[in-house]
């Protein structure tokens, strides 16, 4: 059963973590990877599925510029995930270059339509074995978000049609997922 963590984290205020617990129970994943981990919602919320599936891992990846890793470490120890999740240092782009296998990842690094079309042009052969890509973004409201705005990124909507993706929750800011390439 799911239980909301109780972290600090963008999508915790519409629950987005009840969609990610759901699609874990959907796809029934062996290795997920997610890159973002801020204080360890979205991996709490998936290894939560992962605990009542009885199996799964997952590896976590953040550059920990602004957290302390011990935070979500915690964090996980306290919902009683622990066991279900690694953590590592690495940015997403060197990993890209050389990615390992997995089932499903979850990408929440500020992405950006460049950032997305990257990672499924990177991510191509394992979309072709089945590997579905979740990623935070994707709906026209995230897209104006201050940061994006500013600097003139390159909104995610616009590739939508290049990398064929579907919104898959619309609530702020959105979850969406490519899952064939």
């Amino acid at each position: 059963m799911y239980q909301e963590p109780k972290v600090h984290s963008p999508y915790r205020e519409n629950k987005l973590g009840e969609t990610l617990y759901d699609l874990v129970l959907e796809y029934k994943p062996e290795k997920i990877v997610e890159f973002g981990v801020l204080e360890g919602y979205s991996a709490i919320s998936m290894a939560e599925a992962l605990q009542a599936l009885g199996r799964g891992h997952i590896k976590a990846y953040d550059i920990f510029d602004d957290v302390d890793i011990s935070v979500p470490q915690k964090n996980f120890e306290i919902y009683g995930v622990a066991d279900f999740v690694t953590m590592e240092n690495r940015d997403f782009v060197d990993w890209a270059l050389n990615p390992e296998d997995f089932d499903l990842m979850h990408l929440d690094i500020s992405n950006t339509g460049d950032t997305i079309v990257m990672a499924r042009n990177a991510l191509e052969n394992q979309l072709k074995k089945g590997a579905k890509i979740v990623f935070e973004g994707g709906t026209p409201e995230r897209d104006q978000v201050e940061w994006m705005v500013k600097y003139q990124k390159t909104p995610i909507c616009l590739v939508k049609g290049q990398i064929n993706y579907e919104v898959i929750d619309p609530r702020f800011p959105g979850l969406s997922i490519i899952n064939k390439p």
